[in-house]
């Protein structure tokens, strides 16, 4: 059986660059400059993220009467929103609070979107398109959406993804005040 092969031009690949290559059509792909405008976004993400994290930390700090030093021994072995709540609705059965446990579990699935999101923003490839300066990301599949390839970048994506995160913060905070006021008797 004779080989079915492909013939194509030869492309001499430059690290800095993504290439789509057809024999009719050569398209350039560069990553953004570092003062393209898509870069605040992602940093607002990646630190509001970082708060939603801290405050979930608080939560299990809360439950399990532990101080900031060691409760972050802990929480920093955790990667994400999923184990710190199963790690608080752990704790709240352990101390006998049915309510967290069921609001931990709203919140936990309040937040898997808001996480998919944040991960899109984070881990997907941004590249600029170069004759037309076109913004496109290099889709990354996910759990939920199982799609490879570019797609058109739209940065009201980004703040719509910003603007679910804020919301998802108040939902943690919400919970620790929850927590701390079911947990601490106070005393003169």
């Amino acid at each position: 059986m004779e080989k079915r092969l492909i013939r194509r031009k030869r492309l001499v690949p430059d690290p800095k660059y993504t290439i789509s290559a057809t024999e009719e059509n050569t398209t350039i792909y560069k990553r953004p400059p570092s003062d393209h405008p898509v870069y605040p976004l992602i940093g607002q993400i990646t630190m509001r993220w970082s708060n939603i994290e801290m405050f979930l930390d608080d939560c299990i700090g809360t439950l399990a009467d532990t101080e900031p030093a060691i409760t972050a021994c802990i929480t920093a072995q955790l990667m994400g929103q999923s184990p710190r709540c199963l790690t608080i609705k752990a704790l709240a059965r352990w101390r006998g609070l049915p309510e967290i446990e069921k609001a931990t579990d709203k919140l936990q699935k309040l937040l898997f979107e808001a996480s998919e999101r944040r991960n899109r923003a984070i881990h997907d490839l941004l590249l600029v398109e170069t004759k037309t300066n076109a913004t496109f990301k290099k889709h990354r599949m996910s759990k939920k959406e199982l799609l490879y390839g570019l797609k058109e970048f739209d940065v009201e994506e980004l703040e719509r993804t910003i603007d679910l995160i804020k919301k998802r913060g108040v939902d943690c905070i919400n919970l620790l005040q929850t927590i701390r006021q079911e947990v601490y008797e106070y005393y003169s």
